[in-house]
């Protein structure tokens, strides 16, 4: 028995089931400054910010930077994120944005 989603004509569906419900969570980010998710399990991760931000993933302690992957605002991407790492979000504009993000099935 196969896990991939199946359209109606039997065809496999390049798409992700939605997830269940509680698995979102956020990071507040502060302008000029790092903040980060506990620790993640392992997974697909659909990402979201309502400002722009700088992203990066790596152990507990980690932190992202200016130079980091840049994010638009408004714009999901998705990511793999290995087992214990934290999400981190850098927000070098106005401050005060939210970063979502939701491990997807």
């Amino acid at each position: 028995m196969s896990s991939l989603v199946s359209d109606s004509n039997n065809s496999v569906a390049q798409c992700f089931r939605l997830p269940n419900s509680g698995s979102t969570g956020a990071i507040t980010t502060v302008a000029a400054n790092n903040a980060s998710s506990a620790a993640l399990a392992a997974g697909v991760y659909r990402v979201i910010s309502d400002v722009a931000v700088s992203l990066a993933a790596g152990p507990i302690g980690h932190a992202a930077t200016a130079s980091d992957l840049q994010m638009r605002a408004d714009t999901p991407e998705y990511f793999y994120i290995n087992s214990g790492d934290i999400l981190c979000a850098y927000d070098a504009g106005v401050g005060g944005g939210v970063v979502s993000y939701t491990r997807m099935p």
